[in-house]
This record gives C-alpha cells, sequence and structure tokens, in this order.
C-alpha cells in the first residue's frame, strides 16, 4: 500500500465511501470542508493547490469530474478531459507510483440502452469484459474513455500505473442500498413506490450496484496491485442479474465482493420509518 494517497473529488459519493482507506491520505475537493485533517479546496485544474496537494504523494485516487451523464461536451471537456491531462502531467512530475481512475459503466452504456429491460434479470446471457467494444452511450461516457486511453497512454510512456475502476452504480452515504435510486425518484415525485417506474429503477441498481464495502476494496486492492501497467476493472457488487464481469478483478485483483444487490428484497426499514 502506498503510504501517502491524494484523492480527488474526495467529498463526493464515491470519495466518501472511501473513508476507511488505509494510509495518509490527502483529501482534494473543490467544497472540502474546513476543519478536516488533510483537506485541501480546489479544482484539479488549479495547478498551484494541485502541486501543493500531489506533494509526496505515490498514488492518486482521482474521482474529480464532472458526474452527470447529461453533462454538456463544454462541461465534459474541462473538468473530465483536460483536468486528466493536467493531473498526468503533475503526477509524472512528481514522481507519483500509480493512480486509480473512477471511470464508468457508461463507457459500454449502449449495450444496456439497446437491451433494456431484459438486461436487468437473470439469465440474460450478457457479460462484458474489459476487452468488449467501447460503446459510450453519452459525452459522459466518451469522456471517461478519453480518460482511460490517456492513463494508458502516459503508463506506457514513463508515467505512474494506471488503473480505471468501472463504476457501476454507488450511492451515498446513508444510501448503501440498491432502492436509493428508485427511492430518489419517488422523493421527487417521478413515480410511486411498486410503480413500474419504480420496479424498473429497483431492478437495474441490483444488477449495477456497487456497494461501499465492496468499493473500498476494489481501490484499496489497486492501490496494491502488482500487474501490468495499466488495466481496467468493473466496479460492481456480486449482483446475481449484473452484466459487467467481475471475474478479472477477482483473478488479478483478488476481489472478494461481500454483497449481491438480489439479497435485497424489500426497501430498507431506515427508509421507511
Amino acid at each position: 500500500m502506498s503510504s501517502k494517497t491524494l484523492i480527488t473529488g474526495a467529498f463526493g459519493k464515491v470519495g466518501t465511501a472511501l473513508a476507511g482507506l488505509p494510509g495518509e491520505k490527502v483529501l482534494m475537493d473543490t467544497k472540502a470542508p474546513a476543519g478536516v485533517p488533510g483537506a485541501i479546496q480546489g479544482r484539479v485544474q488549479d495547478t498551484a493547490v494541485l502541486h501543493q496537494a500531489m506533494e509526496g504523494c505515490q498514488a492518486i485516487v482521482h474521482l474529480a469530474a464532472s458526474p452527470a451523464v447529461d453533462s454538456s461536451w463544454e462541461q465534459v471537456q474541462e473538468d473530465n478531459i483536460a483536468a486528466m491531462h493536467i493531473l498526468l502531467e503533475a503526477a509524472r512530475e512528481h514522481g507519483v507510483e500509480r493512480i486509480v481512475f473512477a471511470s464508468t459503466n457508461h463507457t459500454v452504456g449502449m449495450v444496456e440502452l439497446e437491451n433494456v429491460p431484459r438486461i436487468y434479470e437473470g439469465g440474460h446471457g450478457i457479460m462484458l469484459t474489459k476487452d468488449a467494444e467501447p460503446r459510450p452511450d453519452s459525452y459522459y461516457g466518451v469522456s471517461k474513455l478519453l480518460g482511460e486511453n490517456l492513463g494508458r497512454y502516459y503508463a506506457e510512456h514513463g508515467g505512474p500505473r494506471f488503473y480505471a475502476l468501472r463504476i457501476g452504480s454507488l450511492h451515498p452515504v446513508g444510501h448503501d442500498h440498491p432502492y436509493a435510486e428508485a427511492e430518489g425518484w419517488l422523493r421527487a415525485g417521478a413515480c410511486e413506490r411498486g410503480d413500474d417506474t419504480y420496479e424498473l429503477k429497483v431492478k437495474r441498481q441490483k444488477a449495477l450496484w456497487l456497494s461501499h464495502r465492496d468499493a473500498l476494496q476494489l481501490v484499496t486492492r489497486c492501490l496494491e496491485y502488482d500487474g501490468p501497467a495499466f488495466d481496467i476493472f468493473y466496479g460492481v457488487s456480486n449482483n446475481t442479474a449484473r452484466w459487467l464481469d467481475i471475474d478479472y478483478a477477482r483473478q488479478q485483483l483478488g476481489y472478494q465482493p461481500q454483497d449481491n444487490g438480489a439479497e435485497w428484497l424489500t426497501v430498507p426499514e431506515s427508509v421507511l420509518a
């Protein structure tokens, strides 16, 4: 395990799920709260702040991005693509050993869109490996693919090792379960509990969900990984109806997911309270 790790976007959904990451951490975010040890406020594009945050770090977990799937081209060009190039240049200058990058299932998202709703059911026969043809469903997906390829270029030309995690669906602290998205739609008045829209959201999440403890395990194992300089892993839990392969992560990383969306049969009592 690297002794000091910079986490960009540290106070977002994924970053807060990684609170238990071992070792010394520098927590960089545009909304870094005051008084938190190791927290630095700033954007990746703020190069002076970035270099300050990166000082003495052996690893980076790069989460900062424009996260919305419907982000405009201008948003992803600035926050996802240009920022990645800035980060990689700084990492090479500082001698950072490895980067773990929060990529996304939306790099292959067209497969899902073409197979709704059967892809959310068990027995659909679809399983995408890391070598599946890239089929982004949005500018966001495109930007993450470009991030992966930039990372590969640097990893294969003397830069830090680079490991992309194509994350499925991870929810905020307090909502770490596959009913979270459907309940969010319910609160927004977009569906009723148990109607077709609600049930479709639940089925999708039971296939795509990545629990917090499985996310923490994956990132930790990527920070310890001694495999090729560049690699790609899918970030989902051991979901029965998943269409994203985790066998490769099992083999290469020793990933042992603890959770399965199919085991959640009802809305958590904490939601109903």
